[in-house]
């Protein structure tokens, strides 16, 4: 023992002297707080070191309430390695007084008043935050831990934290947790059925693969999260707040102004990225009649078709001429038997009849029309008024303004249209989360 601590403990001062209180964040100090804010998401704060001689307090030694972040007394508990996340400078109840822990405590402070204060009935679901990054490597898990750790350590409230990030698993490696189920568990096992008699193909996965396209095999790849991107407004479109606005706002044409841009490929690849969403279904029709184009890509055979049914004869019933495949919540609609009248058939009541049924029949299903080019045929600008939604196709660099210009032209006014710019060579600038060392 040195001769300043036999001093200090002949004194009684043998503990470490409290820590000055820090002062209100006010509007002056907002600039002050940023930086703060700055050092946390960085990543590179000094955590201060509490004494070792007495453990620091943390502020949960007289708690409100036994209440845990649990939804049930079943669940297993873990033990969390605090002395790694301290080595990597991390927030732990045994920080709670360190710098780290002022840094959080200011952060989380506005969060929790809009979740819990008088700024919650103007915010739906005010409790759910989502901690993101524009790249990868900012540091967004370290920060979501630390927010957890520090919303953990309030008297009234609890925290349950969400690992998200289901490429890496940020949350569970970090923490060296071991999960053998998770958030990624399906919540139903629904199909895109039209009928159990329906007999099931095989689509020829690798085929596509080679084409380059999207399969549920290369759901971490750059394709697919290109066609998450793409899928997510036609399905806000079809099933969130915009819906009650639009007529058949399932019910999506893709099309393109001109042969060879790509508007099968597009068809596909989006049919099979909505068929991984887990509470939505797919029906692939091939509407383009006098190239099969989705049935040909596909390989695939078909005896009966969307002419067939639309004949006037009623030989053919639509659950007849449906397809269903090995890919799960995935349905195909073959073009059917070739007919001179086509167009006819398209703007048909009969057509508008099984418009009508495919819209309404299953409420979790997505109808994608692969319709003829525009200003090739005159199918699809029948179709689109059969529409809730139009996405048009453009080859980048190929296909000029005007002719895009007069493509739109033949569409309805009541269509919302998005626009896919295909076959760009165009750098994106980033590599995609999900992509490279994320993807598989």
């Amino acid at each position: 023992m040195s001769i300043i601590e036999k001093a200090l403990d002949k004194q009684g001062k043998n503990k470490p002297p409290e820590p000055p209180e820090l002062p209100a964040v006010h509007e002056e100090k907002q600039a002050e707080a940023g930086a703060i804010i700055g050092r946390a998401v960085d990543g590179s704060v000094n955590t201060a070191q509490a004494a070792a001689s007495d453990p620091v307090e943390s502020g949960l030694s007289e708690p409100a309430s036994s209440n845990t972040a649990g939804g049930g007394g079943s669940q297993r508990i873990v033990t969390i390695n605090v002395r790694r996340l301290e080595a990597a400078g991390m927030l732990t109840p045994s920080t709670a007084r360190s710098q780290i822990a002022e840094e959080y405590r200011i952060i989380k402070r506005p969060l929790l008043v809009n979740a819990f204060g008088g700024g919650a009935a103007a915010l739906g679901n005010a409790n759910l935050i989502m901690v993101t990054s524009a790249m990868p490597g900012e540091g967004k898990t370290f920060c979501s831990v630390n927010l957890a750790m520090s919303i953990a350590m309030e008297l009234e409230r609890t925290v349950l934290l969400v690992d998200a990030d289901m490429a890496q698993l940020s949350v569970t490696k970090l923490l060296g947790i071991e999960a053998e189920y998770g958030l990624t568990e399906p919540a139903s096992s629904n199909t895109a059925g039209g009928g159990g008699s329906q007999r099931i193909v095989t689509i020829n996965v690798r085929r596509l693969e080679a084409a380059g396209m999207l399969t549920p095999s290369t759901a971490r790849s750059q394709i697919a999260e290109e066609y998450r991107i793409i899928k997510r407004p036609l399905l806000v479109n079809a099933f969130g707040g915009g819906a009650a606005a639009l007529g058949n706002a399932n019910l999506i044409m893709v099309t393109s102004a001109m042969p060879g841009e790509g508007k099968t490929f597009c068809s596909v690849n989006l049919a099979m990225s909505i068929a991984m969403e887990l509470e939505r279904t797919v029906l692939l029709v091939d509407a383009d009649m006098a190239q099969l184009s989705v049935t040909k890509l596909l390989g695939i055979e078909a005896e009966y078709g969307l002419t067939d049914v639309l004949r006037d004869d009623n030989s053919v019933r639509l659950k007849d001429a449906l397809i269903r495949t090995d890919v799960p919540k995935l349905t195909l609609l073959p073009a059917g038997s070739h007919y001179h009248q086509s167009t006819e058939l398209l703007a048909s009541d009969a057509m508008h009849r099984i418009a009508d049924e495919l819209s309404q029949r299953y409420s979790d299903r997505i109808v994608i029309f692969d319709a003829p080019p525009l200003l090739a045929a005159s199918q699809a600008s029948v179709l689109a008024h059969l529409m809730g939604q139009v996405v048009l196709v453009v080859e980048a660099e190929w296909t000029p303004q005007h002719i895009v210009g007069e493509a739109l032209l033949n569409l309805g006014t009541e269509n919302v249209v998005g626009v896919i710019i295909n076959k760009t060579r165009q750098a994106v600038g980033k590599e995609y989360y999900g992509y490279g060392r994320y993807g598989g």
